[in-house]
């Protein structure tokens, strides 16, 4: 009832508090419940579950997607004289296939991605793996190599940097590129 009386309201974006209110006082649910359901649920329309983008969110990232060609993506460099180790699996990655551009992805399926990578690592060090795990790319059959910790960490809080100062979300894409530099 609630959602036919604001869906049917002429300013509907614009409802005022008091004006939902007096909408609310035509109806038997509460301004609590109104509020704790939010607006679209009232209105019929399906929200995200975990991991997953809404509609006007996947429409956004398409549109993104569409406008950048890959040389106006932003570039991950890695360092091969900071970490030598992850840089030489990424060239090995890359040279055999692997894609340079990637997607980053929901921190649920990272985490899902990570699991499905290492399943049954054996190797020695801390397992890197490429595609990295935050991409739609990485999980299974992404390349995995022991590397020391250390690397490990320079090269989380590279990639968290990166993510933010690019302000990459879930469907942006970047390349990545391994570089001598320091």
């Amino acid at each position: 009832m609630v959602a036919q009386l604001v869906a049917a309201h002429p300013r509907v974006g614009e409802l005022s508090g008091r004006e939902v209110g007096e909408l609310l006082g035509q109806n038997p649910l509460s301004l609590g419940e109104f509020l704790g359901r939010g607006v679209g649920e009232l209105l019929g329309h399906k929200r995200p579950q975990a991991g997953e983008l809404s509609g006007r969110r996947q429409a956004e990232r398409a549109a993104k997607a569409a406008t950048h060609a890959a040389d106006d993506l932003p570039v991950l460099k890695v360092s091969s004289q900071k970490t030598p180790n992850i840089a030489d699996n990424i060239k090995s990655a890359q040279a055999a296939g692997q894609p340079r551009t990637l997607t980053k992805t929901t921190r649920a399926q990272a985490d899902a991605n990570r699991k499905a990578a290492t399943k049954g690592f054996k190797g020695s060090g801390s397992p890197d793996e490429y595609p990295f795990a935050s991409t739609m790319e990485g999980g299974a059959g992404a390349s995995v190599r022991g590397v020391p910790l250390s690397e490990q960490k320079i090269q989380g809080g590279q990639i968290r940097q990166f993510y933010e100062r690019n302000r990459i979300t879930p469907g942006d894409r970047f390349r990545v590129e391994v570089i001598d530099e320091y």
